[in-house]
């Protein structure tokens, strides 16, 4: 029902024998300054938990930011038609509605398209990412669902719905803060989940709050009389706020997890930082055959990629003993912005990583500090892992990487 179709003065007609002195309700830019207070927060919180070396690539990623800015004016927009649902006669009109609808479509759009076609391909990242979007949206939703039922919603499905798209829009921002620029489900993948989580809230918010209004309006008087904190209500809101703590904190548990170090990739990483300051090859290097000649005479793979037709110039290799004793090259390809460097290593026993990563063609890519990095394990050469890293985006990497493997 929309505007025009509710008889507020019948209303009023019909609810004035149960008027009666009630705890005052904070105004709508009250209570949104307190919305956009609990954005800022939960954002600061993960970027916090990202640590400097996140913050830095959101900087030098203006594609993420305006991702992220997107969402978060979603939210705050959804947030405060939903705080306005709470008063009669200033519910948000249906244009007001298919505005918000519109946005939180384009926001998808915004956060651009990525080079995978379906989610099959990508093993367990929808799951990781739909379980990081709800964790860090349901502290969100239960502190709006409590505003808004303070109130009185005459249409708790718009309600509903609007906490639905202004927590799960939070949800998405923060969750690109905490990934930095790590691994995003498909495009359409996210959408429709988005349209999911949205339709979903709409039908339980707006039914909880059906409920909880028609309690107060149609119940036996003794009931209606009853203060707001009776037993029902009370678990009610607990369980919210216990469900939503239970999942923020599972959530930056896992995205803390997939920030530990891994040494590997460090030492990939270290040799990358040092080549660009300075990289002096220390086997013949003329070309690619005479640098893999040196490397097989000190019994390394004969096997390396070549970056040269994607725009980077072989530099040459080098030949080095880790403090193990672990054999280990390192190739760089420098380019006019950066460069991708080729590590070879031996190994006693290969085990990937257990963090959030994408297999394709037996390569596995790993989104990690600022660079994207391909792990193989070279099994038929022997005991030796490859690991290319370069501070690209992964939607760029992984093309380049594939191609240079055919």
């Amino acid at each position: 029902m929309y505007e025009g179709e509710i008889d507020y003065g019948a209303l009023i007609d019909r609810s004035i024998r149960d008027f009666r002195p009630a705890t005052k309700l904070w105004p709508v830019s009250a209570r949104l300054a307190l919305w956009i207070f609990l954005e800022l927060g939960l954002l600061a919180l993960c970027a916090s938990i990202n640590g400097s070396q996140g913050v830095e690539t959101l900087v030098h990623s203006p594609r993420a930011l305006i991702t992220i800015g997107v969402f978060t004016l979603v939210s705050v927009a959804a947030g405060l038609l939903a705080l306005r649902s709470a008063i009669p006669a200033r519910e948000p009109r249906r244009a007001e509605i298919i505005m918000v609808l519109v946005g939180f479509c384009a926001a998808f759009a915004v956060m651009g398209f990525r080079p995978f076609s379906a989610p099959s391909e990508i093993p367990g990242a929808n799951s990781d990412w739909a379980l990081q979007v709800l964790g860090l949206s349901m502290l969100p939703w239960a502190a709006l669902f409590m505003a808004v039922e303070r109130g009185v919603p005459l249409r708790p499905l718009d309600a509903g719905g609007l906490m639905g798209a202004a927590s799960f829009s939070l949800g998405v921002a923060a969750c690109l803060i905490s990934q930095s620029n790590g691994f995003i489900a498909p495009i359409t993948w996210q959408l429709t989940f988005g349209i999911v989580v949205v339709s979903v809230s709409a039908l339980v918010g707006g039914r909880c709050l059906d409920a909880i209004q028609r309690r107060r309006w149609h119940g036996p008087i003794e009931i209606r009389n009853k203060p707001a904190h009776i037993f029902g209500q009370q678990a009610l809101v607990t369980l919210l706020v216990s469900a939503s703590l239970a999942g923020l904190f599972l959530v930056l548990s896992n995205v803390r997890s997939a920030t530990a170090p891994i040494p590997d990739f460090d030492l990939a990483i270290a040799s990358y930082e040092r080549a660009i300051a300075d990289f002096s090859p220390n086997v013949p290097s003329r070309d690619l055959e005479t640098m893999l000649t040196a490397y097989v005479e000190k019994g390394m793979p004969s096997y390396m990629w070549d970056f040269s037709p994607h725009g980077f110039k072989f530099v040459g290799g080098r030949f080095e003993h880790l403090p193990d004793g672990a054999a280990v090259t390192y190739t760089w390809f420098r380019g006019t912005k950066g460069g991708v460097m080729c590590m070879f290593r031996q190994t006693r026993g290969f085990k990937a990583p257990s963090v959030t990563h994408l297999e394709r063609q037996h390569m596995l890519f790993y989104s990690y500090r600022r660079f994207s990095v391909c792990l193989i394990n070279v099994g038929r050469y022997g005991s030796f892992l490859s690991l290319i890293a370069a501070p690209m985006p992964m939607n760029r990497f992984i093309p380049i990487v594939i191609e240079a493997t055919r």
